[in-house]
């Protein structure tokens, strides 16, 4: 077994192999992205929970915070309520309805308690000094310093058991001795049930969370968890603060069974993506496997076709030999035949023979486009003279069926072009001969049309139609097809081999253009071929300073004046020498902004050229022509650009610019343009492709002619 037939059994296997590999890959970075979104989501979730309970533990212990804070303000305004049992009876019992959780208000004098409500659940606590209460001590102290409140708790209540949460806030009196300042005198406390408490915080909290609230006092002492375990902080908890009035808490939360590890989506993915994988490797094993048979395939026909290449090519060759004796000795016989039988069979040798050749020459012809060795040599010759020779070869045969043959030409089509002449007469011999063969007591005409690429290339467009049989719909869609004819009558009545207009397809093709066709049965066929072909000036200006012509380009154009929109500093310089040099005056700006500002001045009536580049900051140099246009500028505007792609060409003469220049710049041609340009705006006619219209004259009588007007 070769290698090659090894690797090409391999190459299925190892290209589904690898394509598994690449989407089992792309599974798991799917799942690491569902995961990640997943745990995101739950964070998210907790983070929200957290912000709700936060909110309604600040405003629960902030509102009794804020009683403790009242009350304080009332015995600092009116001391003689803390030894008027009714009176602070009445204030206590005020306060407690309000607001629900209070187990009890108390006022100290100094720091020893002297009034509490509600009194009877309580009064086991009158009398009682707190600094002698070992873990109250530090902080009642703390409020004794301090004029802010301070939320303590929670703590194991002497009066009624149980943990609550305390708040103290200190009173200060007026200093009799000094009104200006104040004393101590004791302070207010307020007693809040823990449970209950805590029973409004984390109302509606998910069962789903395990929370746990540790809290500080005043002091910024750190605070115990008084709700939850501790032992959630091996969980990775989420935590957030909240800021009380005297104090602050810090929630904790984690997921009730901990955090999973895996999206529940997991299993769908890994379920679905590597059902979707082999699916994925199995299809383009059989991909490679269809594309390996098709190019063993393809391999196989193209050497069948280089086989059957060659042979046509050698067997045209050795067709041409003989053929050529034929038609040397036929002529020759001629001359010594005098006979008028002897002379018919002589001129039906030579018909047939010629016939013989045109298919010998088809036939070699399609063995060089196939084999790739089509050649196409460029030189300068007239188009008009080859034109005219096409016609005059086909115009007996058109005289012979009773054809009206004519030539028309637009005026701005050019005469001496670039191109190769054998090629073209060929694509354009296929297309007459045929249309004159298929027509009989029509008409045949050949209109040729130009339209410009830029300054040195040309498109021609070459129309043949007639009013001949037509070609039906079927058979239209292959007529470029080698041995393609409507059906076999067709051929036994006209004759040729079906090979033309393949050859014009081809030639079209290597000249740079396309062919096509529209045609209806009995109505006609119109054949467009199109070719590009290069021009060039058959009266150029003589640029060289050392040449002796030069002084006529120091004043090719004095008096005028040209606007550079250019952003190039050595650009600039180069083309400023250039025009001055030609005796015009130049205005230099740097972007197109600035052009249309100019433009737009009392200086725009004195330009008379606009060299725009096209590439330049703030505004370009298509912006600036399209606004140009826009506003009814007419002025010729002459696009310099280093782009050179025919989409960029397009670009420029789409955008409004009368011609394109190339860079580097060719003064010879710059100069040249310049004064077209000027000569052309001051006879009022367009100078450009976009402006064009081709002024058409037709032939209407019997005679075959061909005329050019300009």
């Amino acid at each position: 077994m070769s290698l090659k037939t090894l690797s090409s059994r391999l190459a299925p296997w190892i290209g589904g192999g690898v394509a598994l590999l690449i989407c089992l890959a792309g599974v798991l970075l799917i799942e690491s992205f569902e995961n990640e979104r997943y745990h995101h989501e739950v964070r998210a979730d907790i983070v929200e929970e957290l912000g709700l309970i936060r909110s309604r533990a600040e405003s629960a212990v902030n509102a009794r915070m804020s009683l403790t804070i009242a009350l304080r303000a009332f015995v600092s305004s009116d001391p003689s309520v803390a030894i008027d049992p009714e009176r602070f009876g009445r204030l206590g019992a005020t306060m407690i309805s309000a607001t629900p959780g209070i187990r009890n208000i108390a006022l100290s004098r100094g720091t020893t308690i002297c009034n509490v409500w509600p009194y009877e659940p309580n009064k086991e606590a009158l009398g009682v000094n707190l600094l002698e209460i070992p873990h109250q001590r530090e902080a009642i102290e703390h409020v004794m310093s301090t004029k802010d409140p301070v939320l303590a708790g929670p703590l194991k209540l002497i009066q009624g058991g149980g943990k609550a949460f305390i708040n103290r806030a200190s009173i200060f009196v007026p200093d009799p001795d000094d009104p200006a300042s104040e004393k101590y005198w004791g302070m207010a406390a307020i007693v809040i049930d823990g449970q209950t408490l805590l029973d409004e915080v984390l109302q509606g909290a998910p069962k789903s969370l395990e929370i746990a609230i540790r809290g500080k006092d005043g002091r910024g002492d750190a605070g115990e968890y008084f709700y939850g375990s501790e032992d959630i902080e091996q969980r990775e908890p989420i935590r957030q603060g909240i800021s009380l009035l005297g104090g602050s808490w810090q929630i904790l939360a984690a997921p009730m069974h901990g955090w999973q590890a895996h999206s529940p989506y997991v299993y769908s993915i890994r379920i679905l993506g590597g059902i979707g994988s082999i699916l994925v490797a199995l299809t383009l094993g059989c991909l490679i496997t269809a594309n390996i048979r098709s190019r063993n395939a393809k391999l196989v026909a193209e050497d069948a076709s280089r086989a059957k290449t060659q042979f046509l090519g050698r067997m045209s060759h050795e067709i041409r030999t003989p053929l050529t004796a034929i038609s040397g000795f036929t002529e020759e016989l001629r001359n010594v035949m005098k006979s008028e039988d002897a002379l018919e069979h002589i001129e039906v040798i030579e018909r047939n023979s010629d016939h013989l050749m045109l298919i010998v020459n088809d036939i070699l012809d399609v063995a060089q486009i196939e084999s790739r060795k089509m050649k196409i040599n460029h030189t300068r010759f007239d188009l008009l003279s080859l034109i005219n020779d096409v016609v005059n070869l086909y115009k007996p045969q058109a005289e012979r069926n009773g054809v009206d043959f004519k030539a028309i030409i637009a005026d701005d089509v050019p005469r001496q072009i670039h191109s190769d002449p054998v090629r073209i007469r060929q694509v354009l011999m296929n297309l007459v001969g045929n249309a004159i063969k298929f027509t009989k007591d029509g008409l045949v005409e050949i209109e040729v049309e130009s339209r410009t690429l830029d300054l040195a290339m040309r498109e021609i467009q070459f129309i043949v139609r007639d009013t001949g049989i037509g070609i039906s719909s079927k058979v239209l869609p292959h007529i470029f097809e080698p041995f393609v004819q409507e059906d076999a009558s067709t051929n036994r009545r006209f004759g040729g081999t079906g090979l033309g207009l393949v050859i014009c397809r081809s030639l079209c093709r290597c000249l740079g253009g396309e062919v096509s066709v529209k045609s209806e049965v009995g109505k006609g066929s119109e054949f467009l071929a199109t070719l590009k072909v290069e021009v060039r000036p058959e009266r150029p200006l003589a640029v060289d300073d050392n040449r002796p012509n030069r002084s006529s380009l120091a004043h090719a154009l004095d008096g005028r004046k040209i606007l550079l929109a250019e952003d190039g500093i050595d650009n600039q310089r180069l083309v400023q020498f250039i025009i001055e040099k030609a005796g015009a005056e130049i205005v230099i700006v740097e972007n197109g902004q600035q052009a249309l500002d100019v433009m737009n001045s009392n200086e725009a009536s004195s330009i008379d050229v606009i060299l725009m580049d096209m590439q330049m900051p703030i505004v370009d140099g298509y912006t600036a022509t399209r606004r140009l246009r826009e506003q009814q500028h007419t002025l010729p505007i002459i696009a310099l650009t280093a782009h050179v792609f025919p989409g960029e060409i397009e670009r420029c003469l789409k955008a409004g610019c009368d011609v394109y220049m190339s860079k580097p710049i060719d003064r010879r041609a710059l100069i040249e343009k310049i004064r077209e340009m000027i000569g052309n705006a001051a006879q009022g006619r367009p100078s450009g492709p976009m402006r064009d219209q081709p002024s058409w004259h037709r032939v209407r009588n019997n005679n075959i002619r061909m005329d050019r007007h300009g």
